[in-house]
């Protein structure tokens, strides 16, 4: 099993410890479908079924999958709904992708298995035109 958990950390806030987990992924490329809604050619509406497996940024050794659906919202940007499906359990991520920025921030909003009942973000980068960091940041 390939180690997913980059590093745990613990902060103190208010006297009370509190753990979050951080989990560094790298999604090397997809297979997509378009799917073209309304005005013919990309426009708002339209989105991407969207399949991917996922590396441990770490190793490069195999991690999990993703699966969901980027929804066009405008040339600048697009809603992504994705799940990771991951050795122990799969997490639930839904946000904005903006296209001009560095980095997304997403929200993971739920789990299955070991991370049943999870909440945190995902940053998502694009390192290239196919390829993707997403750093999960789980509280």
């Amino acid at each position: 099993m390939a180690v997913l958990v980059a590093a745990l950390a613990t902060s103190a806030a208010a006297g009370a410890k509190t753990k979050s987990t951080v989990i560094h992924l790298k999604l090397p490329g997809t297979k997509s479908s378009y799917v073209d809604l309304g005005p013919k050619g990309y426009s708002g509406g339209d989105y991407f079924l969207t399949t991917g497996r996922l590396l441990d940024r770490t190793t490069g050794k195999p991690a999990g999958r993703l699966g969901g659906i980027w929804t066009i919202l405008s040339r600048a940007a697009d809603n992504a709904s994705f799940d990771l499906g991951l050795t122990h359990g799969t997490l639930i991520v839904n946000g904005r992708i903006v296209h001009a920025a560095k980095q997304s921030v997403l929200d993971v909003i739920g789990g299955t298995g070991s991370y049943a009942g999870a909440h945190g973000t995902v940053t998502f980068r694009y390192l290239s035109q196919t390829t993707a960091a997403l750093d999960i940041r789980l509280r």
